[in-house]
């Protein structure tokens, strides 16, 4: 059902991807070398996410659509779900800027999960729901609705940019 496929994308799925696309910034973090401006963690986390999106289309198109699938599957699957990651990863990226001195210095990991979870709340939220919408067959308002979450990632990923260039 699509409760129990949102929880599962969210909280299982979206929730270690999510992580994984941060983990070049939080070795950043955790070992500052050299000053990264909000502008090069936005761009640390595009990459990242970017990256990401690239390798699972690559994974999802093999594996599940094989060459037979409709082409709108893998427009979706190469093109906007890309971007979609490396939208709602620069948004976490630059939340992880604004939060810096919490990586920082001798945490615990409980401290540093509690900080990451922050930067992947609402990317984690909307990848979930965008993902549970993209599986339910191609409805017309299941696409209207994935269409809104990757909007709303945008929509995050631009209000965090003013709240970093505010600051």
């Amino acid at each position: 059902g699509f409760v129990l496929s949102f929880i599962s994308f969210t909280l299982l799925v979206g929730l270690c991807g999510e992580i994984l696309k941060l983990v070049p910034l939080l070795w950043h973090y955790r070992r500052p070398r050299w000053v990264l401006d909000w502008r090069g963690a936005c761009l640390w986390g595009l990459a990242s996410g970017l990256g990401f999106g690239v390798s699972e289309g690559i994974l999802y198109g093999s594996d599940f659509h094989n060459g037979v699938a409709p082409g709108d599957a893998y427009l979706v699957c190469h093109v906007c779900s890309v971007a979609f990651h490396a939208v709602c990863t620069a948004a976490a990226g630059v939340t992880m800027w604004r939060n810096q001195r919490d990586f920082q210095g001798d945490r615990a990991w409980s401290d540093l999960a509690r900080v990451v979870l922050n930067a992947v709340a609402v990317p984690l939220i909307l990848r979930g729901l965008y993902d549970t919408l993209l599986r339910q067959g191609g409805q017309p308002w299941a696409l209207a609705g994935a269409l809104a979450c990757a909007l709303a990632g945008f929509g995050w990923l631009a209000f965090q940019i003013e709240q970093a260039r505010r600051r």
